[in-house]
């Protein structure tokens, strides 16, 4: 399935995969994999490495406390995670 992003490139032609494809993250218990695998390294500060130029329209939109509290851990830590929204006191 293409992206929505090329769906004019492909002449709006637009097929769906199969049902078992459909939400499969999103339904219980079908979250036995990991293709993320994060690192667990954080990304040095947005202020030291982004130019001068992009600062302010590309600045981060979550806070460096939220990415404390929030960040992926090493491995599939993110299956784990309630699929809950987060409280808006964490944003």
């Amino acid at each position: 399935i293409a992206s929505a992003s090329d769906y004019d490139k492909y002449g709006g032609l637009w097929y769906y995969g199969e049902p078992y494809h459909q939400q499969y993250l999103a339904r219980p218990g079908a979250r036995p994999y990991c293709s993320a695998q994060p690192q667990g390294v954080a990304l040095a500060s947005f202020d030291s490495w982004a130019p001068g130029a992009l600062k302010e329209k590309h600045a981060p939109k979550l806070s460096e406390d939220f990415w404390k509290k929030h960040a992926p851990r090493r491995g599939c830590s993110v299956v784990q995670e309630p699929n809950d929204p987060l409280p808006d006191s964490d944003m």
